[in-house]
């Protein structure tokens, strides 16, 4: 069954509890399109990510055109405080990727947060 619903990601668990959607225990895939545009969201993002995808078998891809490379950059060095792997894959998958400055990312859920990463969002 697909899914589709909003979530604030400073918000999730409240959002979760008055969703009209039923949220399983995880998810199998998640997909991302340019939500990585403000530096302050790149954390809470993360942390609704590792809430929802909190089993090695959730695949989470994510299309990005670099809008801010502070966000970008911030998303890439926090990923594995939060138990998550990145892999570029845009050059096996997207020939269009290149020409219009695009990355696609695999990224897989590895483990569980750093105790750091959890207290940097509350």
């Amino acid at each position: 069954t697909v899914q589709a619903c909003a979530l604030d990601w400073t918000k999730y668990e409240r959002d979760i509890a008055a969703s009209q959607c039923s949220f399983p225990d995880t998810c199998d895939t998640l997909l991302g399109t340019d939500i990585l545009f403000a530096p302050e969201l790149v954390d809470p993002l993360l942390q609704t990510a590792s809430f929802l995808a909190h089993h090695p078998a959730t695949v989470w891809y994510l299309c990005v055109q670099i809008r801010c490379p502070t966000s970008h950059e911030r998303f890439l060095n926090r990923a594995p405080d939060f138990g998550f792997r990145v892999d570029d894959i845009t050059n096996g998958v997207a020939d269009w990727g290149k020409a219009l400055e695009c990355f696609l990312y695999r990224i897989t859920y590895g483990g569980s947060p750093s105790v750091e990463a959890l207290k940097d969002t509350k």
